[in-house]
């Protein structure tokens, strides 16, 4: 991708020299950002296979031309002498204190309405030089020593190479300082102390780094030409491990005990602070002119990876939500174990938890298609249908039933759970293969636990009506309404849609769950002065502990139904023909109308397998859904599919039963 900065004659030019020719191009220039530009262009056009042989090629042919070397040298160090790189250092790249919402709004407006390039800043000299897609690819393929012969070429004066050194080494000292500070400043900060409030009693890694780091830099400030002893770059070594296993014993204190946007926001600015810190130090004390340049390469591409990402809007939330999104998953795997049966005893009481939760569709199911038949409006039939739902799901989950296709959204994160500790390899994968054999095995009793029971009971209900009353439940009308609804293809679309709805329900309860962690809210609501009024402390505290460890559960599925209900309203509102098919209100529906209105066998066949059907898209599209976002939520990959696929087979094979009914489990 060429310079975006540059005419289409300039790249012309460029692309029409070789290395004498652009040594010419160069030296009839003044300014260096100029210089700098043409010589990246020249190098990115030779890409990947020739970027490093056409810089050697530089520097050879320029070691010929005196006249050239000397002018283009006198302009580089001009200009890196009143470079100001220590902003550069301390802010690129690291999320800002001001929040995620407010960098956003600035990201935007810069976009919309750039500033002019400052050449005195480091950042946008590095923007405007390095803004190829490709760039970083082609800069990783160059030695370093190739970037230290030239800078030697194009330094044959000492005393100006020693003070562009000095001021190099300023402008880092500077900066190091000033993470160091930053670091020790955020030690106290509210959301850390509420995720370990031991940093109120002991002395932080932060602090102690800082005042190390403070010894060292007094002492280079003082003799600018030492070196930094081996144990005090060991202590500091040592402290920067220190201050990296805080950061990573905050970070799984904020999975644990709930996160927020604003609290993730901080601990990955300060394990980029603490990262930027490491690289200075590095650069500082290098033992040779190679490795110093080597470090240099490796703090200029995070500055131009930087400066190619902080551009875009969506990696700075991606990077911002990966712990929340890791603690809302945390709490879903938690739920997600007591979804699996891998024994007859949690087989049977899975079961029967589906067969209670039945009982309840079934009735659920009748409601909505009474509903269907009053004379009222549709908002309210809409109304009322949701709140049938929402209402429903809550009773169910209160009365420690199962609705079948709400496993999936907390299994997936508990399958991601599993990939993330496994190891790689063959073992991983059978790992994995166990655990889905375990999921569809516990699927299979909750559906059968759910459809039979909401079948029965639906057909007794037809039954017992039409027994009492001499007439049908449904009517033709109503009985063909909800055979039709059963007709494949569109039943699967909507089946789909369900699934996405099951999917975000799933999130719904991790969320909850993490704010009400996040939130302490068990310990506000023992102490709620509305509630201290009205109960005993005894009640109190059964409240909040209900509400605390039941509140994710309790809003998802609350509004899992308001989803399903308003479906058909936001179909009509946008004019597209949407709706929702759950295989729980879709079976106790065609018993309903097979009850009252008796079709004939192969009719109630196809239906039924409509059913069938209609279940395995809620289970696998959602399951699928809610496995992609968790394996991203803990950044980790699931094991290569074909071998995956192997050793799923395997294990079916040497246990077919498996798939429905415990068996005992082999090693492995």
């Amino acid at each position: 991708m060429p310079d975006k900065t540059l005419t289409l004659r300039e790249r012309r030019a460029i692309t029409a020299c070789d290395a004498d020719g652009l040594i010419t191009l160069l030296a009839a220039e003044e300014k260096a950002l100029t210089m700098l530009r043409y010589l990246a262009e020249w190098l990115r056009q030779g890409g990947v296979a020739q970027a490093n042989d056409r810089l050697l090629t530089f520097n050879r042919t320029l070691e010929k031309r005196d006249a050239p070397r000397e002018h283009i040298g006198r302009a580089l160090h001009q200009w890196l002498q009143a470079l100001h790189v220590y902003a550069s250092f301390v802010n690129v790249g690291i999320f800002a204190r001001t929040g995620i919402l407010h960098e956003t709004r600035i990201l935007l407006y810069d976009r919309i309405n750039p500033l002019p390039v400052d050449e005195s800043q480091l950042q946008d000299v590095l923007d405007s030089v390095f803004n190829g897609s490709k760039d970083l690819e082609w800069l990783a393929t160059i030695s370093p020593l190739h970037w230290v012969g030239l800078y030697t070429r194009l330094s044959p004066d000492a005393e100006q190479s020693r003070r562009t050194r000095l001021l190099m080494r300023d402008e880092l000292t500077y900066a190091l300082e000033m993470l160091a500070i930053r670091l020790s400043a955020e030690d106290l900060a509210p959301d850390l102390i509420r995720l370990d409030k031991r940093l109120l009693d002991i002395d932080s890694p932060f602090v102690s780094l800082e005042r190390e780091l403070a010894r060292l830099i007094d002492n280079w400030r003082s003799e600018p030409d030492s070196r930094p002893d081996a144990d005090t770059l060991a202590q500091a070594g040592v402290l920067i491990d220190q201050a990296r296993q805080q950061l990573h014993h905050l970070s799984s204190r904020a999975i644990a005990s709930g996160s927020s946007l604003a609290t993730a926001h901080l601990l990955e600015r300060l394990t980029q602070s603490l990262d930027r810190l490491e690289a200075l130090l590095a650069v500082l004390t290098a033992e040779s002119s190679e490795n110093e340049a080597r470090h240099w390469l490796a703090l200029i591409n995070q500055l131009i990876d930087s400066g190619l990402r902080r551009r875009n809007i969506r990696h700075l939330w991606r990077s911002s939500a990966y712990l929340l999104s890791q603690s809302i998953t945390q709490h879903k795997s938690a739920h997600g174990e007591h979804y699996i049966a891998r024994d007859w005893r949690s087989l049977g009481r899975l079961f029967a938890s589906a067969a209670g939760a039945g009982i309840l569709i079934a009735l659920m199911a009748g409601l909505k298609i009474h509903l269907g038949t009053l004379n009222i409006s549709y908002n309210t039939y809409i109304l009322l249908s949701s709140l049938d739902y929402s209402i429903g799901f809550v009773l169910i989950y209160l009365c420690h039933c199962t609705v079948a296709t709400k496993q999936p959204a907390m299994t997936a994160a508990r399958m991601a759970e599993a990939v993330e500790k496994s190891s790689g390899g063959r073992a991983a994968a059978r790992k994995i293969a166990q655990l889905l054999i375990d999921v569809n095995r516990s699927q299979t009793a909750a559906v059968l636990g759910n459809i039979t029971v909401a079948m029965s009971v639906a057909a007794l209900i037809s039954w017992t009506y039409a027994a009492n009353n001499g007439t049908a439940l449904l009517s033709a009308k109503t009985a063909a309404k909800q055979m039709h609804a059963l007709s494949l293809p569109a039943a699967l679309f909507y089946a789909a849609i369900a699934a996405v709805w099951l999917f975000c329900s799933g999130i719904i309860a991790g969320y909850y769950d993490n704010r009400a962690q996040y939130l302490r809210l068990r310990e506000r609501l023992r102490v709620n002065p509305l509630l201290r009024r009205i109960t005993t402390a005894n009640m109190r505290a059964r409240i909040a502990d209900f509400i605390h460890d039941h509140l994710g559960a309790l809003a998802s599925n609350f509004i899992f139904g308001l989803l399903l209900g308003i479906t058909p309203w936001i179909g009509k509102t946008l004019e597209l023909p949407l709706d929702i098919r759950h295989i729980a209100f879709s079976s106790a529906n065609l018993a309903y109308a097979a009850a009252s209105q008796p079709p004939g066998f192969w009719v109630f066949l196809q239906g039924f397998l409509a059913v069938i059907a209609i279940g395995l898209v809620n289970l696998w599209v959602s399951f699928y859904l809610a496995l992609r976002i968790a394996l991203r939520a803990r950044d980790s990959r699931f094991p290569e599919l074909r071998q995956f696929y192997s050793v799923l087979k395997e294990e079916i094979r040497r246990d077919p039963k498996s798939l429905i009914f415990p068996a005992e489990r082999r090693g492995g």
